[in-house]
């Protein structure tokens, strides 16, 4: 029987919320040159940045190996600074039958990172690398926006 697993972390970030908020929400291409170490490519697929349905193909560095996903917007809550990507297309799925991402951005400067799947088998790794992945990403954009 499949599980649902859930891994969230939380993280301060330096810059400005909002900044912060509308980077994931319309700017992730940017990440190639932010974080070209884990970054490949970021590639606009359907849709518009910015746009609940766009879809994007990340092709990210993990270890020693290219993972591919493809990530369509499922829902941008300016108010609230919440963004939910659902990546159903990739390598990823392989281990996970879903996998949906979420970020919430608080005018506190915390932002929460959420990552649920349902793992294909159980014997499926839970997701922690990419909840890692998201952390280092998250503080390369932050310094990126302090800069900028």
């Amino acid at each position: 029987m499949a599980q649902l697993i859930k891994v969230e972390s939380e993280s301060q970030i330096k810059s400005s919320p909002a900044k912060f908020y509308n980077f994931f929400k319309n700017n992730m291409s940017q990440l190639v040159n932010i974080f070209p170490e884990k970054f490949e490519s970021v590639q606009l697929l359907e849709g518009t940045d910015g746009c609940v349905g766009n879809v994007k193909l990340f092709k990210v560095m993990m270890g020693r190996e290219t993972v591919t996903m493809k990530v369509r917007a499922e829902e941008f809550n300016d108010e609230e600074r919440i963004i939910i990507y659902d990546a159903f297309e990739g390598d990823h799925t392989k281990l996970y039958k879903s996998f949906k991402s979420t970020i919430t951005v608080r005018i506190n400067g915390s932002v929460k990172w959420g990552i649920e799947v349902e793992k294909a088998e159980d014997s499926a790794p839970n997701p922690d690398r990419y909840l890692t992945l998201s952390i280092e990403t998250a503080k390369a954009v932050d310094a990126h926006l302090l800069n900028h």
